[in-house]
């Protein structure tokens, strides 16, 4: 090995030891996206893979978004070999398979991959029903939400219902919060309202109000006993968004790997508002959620949305298909379940009192 690649292989090994040191050294798919995109060699990442005994767990429909996101097939074929050592004798997809499937993979399917798969590859299953709300303005609400929803929304970018059957829930479906077709939070119980879908588009109705307010913050407010949601504009004037209530808690934090109290999830609603918005309205990166083990999800999210120049951004729609499955099942647990490394963090929930 010559010296200027022996400096750059010190160099990158530094680098691990600094950035990931939280993942106990190991790399993620993201971590792997990102070093090709930044012009690491083969060698290099497969290198990083082998020291940091990272693992991977790919399905088929994975290697062509891969591929797309200008992963080479080295590093894919190594990241096939890296299964968590309980995978590597189930009876999934085998590595043997996935590597014929790679090697007989045209250009065209590439291509065509991008709109096979769905968002949503977890447990739960989602329904095809839609429901939207409002767009007219309301800044007032005595919990939170607002209870007159109307009109539906257009915009792919926008805020809207989808209900889920979710698993372990018996036949009682829950409700997504979504932008596009990105889940952004569950809401599991209907609150003051006769239906969780009316809660849900309540919620959104809200959240419509706030984006015509213009620039903004969410934060997390207790008041009267209870820990709302609120957006406050750059002049100070606030739209509650969406109330805690003790349901909410409760189904967090059965489904979650940390405790989960009304104030924590006011606060972790809070975050996922803040990056979405960032990400989708703002056009710059997401703060809050980025150094949760979830959040690389967020970070390669707004970097295919946002391209590298202001007129090559997309939408959300347009985008999600070119994620791998790993990274996907990433955003439907941020929805869906509090981390455990989600903590009150100034970083993870901003200067709010």
């Amino acid at each position: 090995m010559g010296i200027s690649r022996f400096v750059r292989f010190t160099s990158l090994t530094l680098t691990i030891s600094c950035a990931w040191v939280s993942l106990a050294g190991a790399v993620s798919i993201y971590d792997v996206i990102e070093l090709s995109r930044q012009g690491y060699g083969d060698e290099e990442i497969v290198y990083i893979i082998t020291t940091t005994r990272s693992v991977f767990k790919l399905a088929a429909e994975d290697i062509p978004r891969l591929q797309n996101l200008g992963v080479s097939e080295t590093v894919i074929r190594k990241m096939l070999e890296a299964v968590p050592a309980e995978q590597a004798g189930a009876e999934m997809v085998s590595a043997g398979a996935l590597n014929r499937e790679l090697t007989t993979l045209s250009r065209s399917d590439i291509e065509d991959s991008r709109s096979v798969d769905q968002i949503g590859e977890s447990a739960l299953t989602a329904s095809e029903n839609h429901s939207h709300a409002d767009s007219s303005d309301h800044s007032h609400a005595d919990s939170g939400e607002n209870s007159n929803p109307a009109s539906p929304l257009a915009s792919p970018d926008r805020f809207s219902v989808q209900t889920v059957l979710e698993e372990a829930a018996g036949d009682h479906t829950h409700v997504y919060l979504t932008l596009g077709s990105v889940p952004i939070f569950i809401l599991r119980a209907e609150g003051r309202f006769q239906t969780i879908e009316d809660r849900a588009r309540a919620v959104v109705s809200n959240l419509e109000a706030a984006r015509r307010m213009g620039e903004g913050r969410f934060k997390a407010l207790r008041t009267d006993g209870a820990d709302i949601v609120v957006y406050q504009s750059a002049n100070l004037r606030e739209v509650p968004i969406i109330s805690v209530n003790r349901d909410d808690v409760y189904a967090y934090d059965v489904r979650s790997e940390r405790r989960v109290t009304s104030r924590i999830l006011a606060y972790y609603w809070t975050a996922l508002l803040e990056d979405y918005w960032a990400i989708t309205f703002r056009h710059r990166p997401p703060v809050r959620l980025v150094d949760l083990h979830s959040g690389d999800a967020l970070t390669l999210l707004f970097d295919l949305v946002n391209g590298s120049a202001p007129d090559e951004a997309q939408s959300l729609d347009s985008v999600v298909q070119q994620l791998p499955g790993p990274i996907r099942r990433h955003l439907d647990r941020l929805a869906a379940s509090v981390p455990d490394d989600f903590d009150t963090w100034p970083e993870q929930v901003g200067d709010q009192p």
